[in-house]
């Protein structure tokens, strides 16, 4: 049977997409945990290439809005992130102590892990987009019913996961202040999933 790898960057929606994987259509799927399941949702091992599993689904995440939250990641996420970066040479990886570049971090890790995503992976969507392509996806690898992937799509809430943060978004001007090196990757990024800044 088809084996799936869903991945993307911190706080671009993994775990809603693992809610409707396993709560709702109850599929055999672990989450940040790559053991003995039939299918894998893990941004954390976005990046590696030993798993077992047959294609790589990239989800991204409007930047101008998930930047506010991932710089809100803990150190174990950063120091993760940052290794995994490192293993590829030209990645130039996050600064350290990761507590003290938290703003110039984020920009640079969403930047650095999708150019590393984009290289080895079978295909990318907006989780803005989960209600259309996510069924598609299933209904095309794994024969699930797109009717009924629909449904419990609509069921799951988009809250889970969330962490409280004073902005909601970021606008390019504050992005390409906080992390110049990164900036243009970001916003090549934007341009290429058609993402603006919220008004």
């Amino acid at each position: 049977m088809t084996r799936l790898h869903f991945t993307g960057c911190g706080r671009t929606g993994t775990r809603f997409v693992y809610s409707v994987l396993c709560s709702q259509l109850h599929l055999d799927v672990r989450f940040e945990d790559p053991s003995k399941s039939q299918h894998l949702v893990s941004w954390m091992d976005g990046l590696r290439t030993d798993l077992p599993y047959d294609y790589k689904i990239v989800q991204i995440r409007n930047p101008f809005k998930v930047l506010s939250s991932l710089v809100l990641s803990n150190e174990e996420a950063w120091k993760w992130a940052d290794n995994s970066l490192r293993r590829d040479a030209k990645m130039e990886g996050l600064r350290q102590p990761y507590e003290n570049h938290r703003e110039w971090n984020a920009v640079a890790l969403f930047a650095q892990w999708y150019l590393a995503l984009q290289e080895d992976c079978d295909f990318i969507f907006r989780i803005e987009d989960v209600s259309t392509v996510l069924p598609s996806l299933l209904e095309h690898h794994l024969g699930i019913h797109y009717v009924q992937t629909a449904q419990a799509i609509r069921q799951v809430l988009t809250t889970c996961n969330t962490v409280k943060r004073e902005q909601m978004f970021w606008s390019a001007d504050t992005i390409e202040r906080v992390c110049p090196t990164w900036a243009p990757i970001v916003f090549k990024l934007a341009d290429r999933f058609h993402y603006g800044e919220p008004i």
